[in-house]
């Protein structure tokens, strides 16, 4: 998640079709070697109509004066370079409007409050990032003046796609223990993937995946081709994708039975195999675990 986020909304996606040769000189090595770059666009009371947005971006000679906070900051806890969207006044000179602009995250006045925890993607870098009279370079401006939005949804549209190859992965991966269980598994006489009822579910799984491999294809195809229009296909893979990823995995726990509700640890610290690990590892997890327990339970 923090590489495809720093690739493909971070720094490098907008500078690479919006940036100056002199912006991708200055900041698309460090992107290749040592930053992290991340995307801040959502805020406290603006999700998705990113039109409303309240950060504001003042001009002040040189630069531009940034105010406001950003919620959902992908990858903005660990980040050396931010992009940031934030509104132009309209003035004297200043065609105004939802303006793009790379942000040194060491700058004065820049605050990371929280980072936030979600029920999946546990390792995100995702938080609350407060600008107060944070100064910014007019040379780190991506693009015109209020051409911002337009600028946040074309980065977005080739981002979308990392969902779907996430999905196909996950897909993958719950095939492969669905196969493994139902062929090991055996109950009324025969492995549990020959009754009728399971074996439909790890065909459903498995003509799903497929599914989802060639939807992401053909739109990252579109996407590398640099000649079309993938705003309606990167919404239609992602909203696909998402949908039967939950579906696959609801599949699987249904066919794995009581240990899909069961915890990796807790399957591992009484000798069953949670998952494809190594002996040591599972090894590890038991002996963690019967550290945990108090040794005066019997239950």
């Amino acid at each position: 998640m923090l590489l495809s986020a720093h690739q493909s909304i971070g720094v490098p996606q907008p500078l690479k079709l919006f940036g100056t040769d002199e912006q991708k000189e200055t900041f698309l090595p460090r992107c290749a070697r040592t930053d992290i770059s991340a995307f801040l666009l959502t805020e406290p009371d603006v999700g998705s109509d990113p039109a409303r947005l309240a950060t504001t971006a003042v001009p002040d000679g040189d630069d531009y004066v940034l105010d406001g906070v950003k919620l959902w900051t992908t990858n903005g806890v660990v980040a050396d370079l931010l992009v940031v969207m934030a509104r132009v006044p309209k003035s004297e000179g200043h065609r105004g409007g939802i303006t793009a602009f790379v942000v040194e995250t060491n700058s004065p006045g820049i605050t990371v409050e929280n980072r936030n925890a979600f029920m999946g993607l546990r390792g995100i870098e995702n938080g609350v990032t407060r600008f107060h009279q944070v100064r910014v370079p007019a040379a780190n401006r991506i693009g015109p003046e209020g051409a911002g939005l337009k600028i946040a949804l074309t980065t977005l549209n080739t981002g979308r796609l990392s969902l779907p190859a996430s999905c196909v992965a996950a897909g993958k991966w719950c095939l492969k223990i669905a196969r493994e269980w139902s062929a090991a598994r055996e109950q009324w006489g025969k492995p549990i993937a020959q009754h009728e009822a399971v074996g439909s579910k790890i065909s459903f799984i498995a003509a799903t995946t497929f599914a989802l491999e060639a939807v992401t294809d053909l739109a990252s195809q579109m996407a590398d081709e640099d000649r079309n229009d993938i705003r309606i296909e990167g919404a239609l893979a992602k909203l696909f994708a998402s949908e039967q990823a939950w579906l696959m995995a609801d599949e699987l726990v249904q066919i794995r039975g009581g240990r899909g509700f069961e915890t990796a640890a807790s399957l591992a610290a009484r000798g069953e195999r949670a998952s494809r690990r190594s002996k040591s590892s599972a090894t590890s997890a038991s002996t963690a675990s019967s550290r945990a327990r108090p040794r005066s339970c019997t239950c």
